[in-house]
């Protein structure tokens, strides 16, 4: 389910970018998603069922598309929380379904984003950038292929994890089968891939995103993805699932995070301390004049307070 809301938030936003940013009509989306379906990367029964929605004429007002006239929030039960939460307890990353959850959350307060969007500024004009519609339908099928990516991995890296700490095996090529079945929500070429990837690699890997297949069509389609979350950000359309999961994948790919500045906070504040690269041991350091004053009066009182200490009287042996 956590996965599900995670690709259908993806096509979402895309589809949103392509009427806010394009200019599209509804009808517009329709052949776009039609296009997509008939010969694209991310053919798939979301990208089918989408199109004909785009073409469905409101038969109650007479007037424009159904899509128009249904109301832009989605309650949430019990269970739409436990994948992130498990993801946290478990301490996996899964920025990209969190967001998904997260987006779900903004849609139901309803009210106070129609009275945020008369007060809170965003682009208008001559602000806003100038964009080629072929550009961006070329460019997001490529975006929402690499999302739809980092969903799917990131619930299988929750999957593993849950396996390891309950000491239970899993198959994650048999839960990419059952999740591509015919008529399933989630059923694509994109999964089509990755189950082939997966049964070539026999179980043996690090991580999805690390299948050669997988990230050499990552590799092809990077470019394309930032620029339509570029995009999305200078036009001030939001891009949740789009954002996190680029974020997620350049994370993942960074060899040096800025982690270590956040270290180097928490020791200048309170002398948390670090480890350190290729070296043994534990440090923390005097950043300022005022640490290295401070350590010198700590010093001497403990060495003041060894000198204090009374000795202990040795007792007398009686016989």
């Amino acid at each position: 389910r956590a996965v599900e809301f995670g690709m259908a938030q993806c096509l979402a936003e895309g589809c949103d970018l392509l009427k806010k940013a394009a200019l599209y009509e509804n009808q517009d989306v329709g052949r776009t998603l039609t296009k997509w379906q008939e010969g694209g990367m991310i053919s798939s029964y979301l990208v089918e069922i989408s199109s004909k929605i785009y073409y469905k004429r409101d038969g109650i007002t007479k007037k424009g598309h159904v899509i128009d006239h249904i109301v832009d929030s989605i309650d949430l039960n019990g269970s739409d929380t436990w994948f992130s939460l498990e993801a946290t307890k478990l301490g996996v990353p899964a920025p990209t379904i969190t967001a998904a959850l997260e987006a779900r959350f903004l849609s139901n307060m309803k009210e106070e984003r129609v009275d945020a969007s008369s007060i809170l500024g965003a682009p208008e004009g001559a602000d806003t950038p100038s964009v080629m519609k072929d550009q961006i339908s070329e460019d997001l099928q490529g975006a929402i292929y690499s999302a739809w990516t980092c969903v799917v991995a990131e619930g299988l890296s929750i999957f593993v994890a849950a396996a390891e700490v309950g000491q239970w095996e899993v198959n994650l090529v048999e839960c990419l089968r059952l999740w591509n079945l015919p008529a399933s929500f989630l059923n694509s070429d994109m999964l089509d891939k990755m189950y082939s990837a997966l049964t070539e690699s026999q179980g043996n890997m690090q991580h999805v995103l690390l299948l050669p297949s997988i990230s050499a069509q990552l590799q092809a389609t990077h470019m394309s993805w930032r620029r339509i979350v570029t995009l999305c950000f200078a036009s001030a359309i939001p891009c949740p699932c789009l954002g996190a999961s680029l974020t997620y994948y350049d994370s993942y790919r960074s060899k040096i995070l800025p982690s270590g500045l956040i270290r180097a906070q928490r020791d200048f504040f309170g002398g948390y301390g670090y480890n350190r690269f290729n070296e043994e041991g534990w440090y923390t350091s005097c950043w300022v004049q005022e640490h290295t004053d401070g350590l010198k009066r700590a010093t001497k009182k403990l060495e003041k307070g060894a000198n204090d200490e009374p000795k202990k009287k040795k007792k007398r042996k009686t016989k």
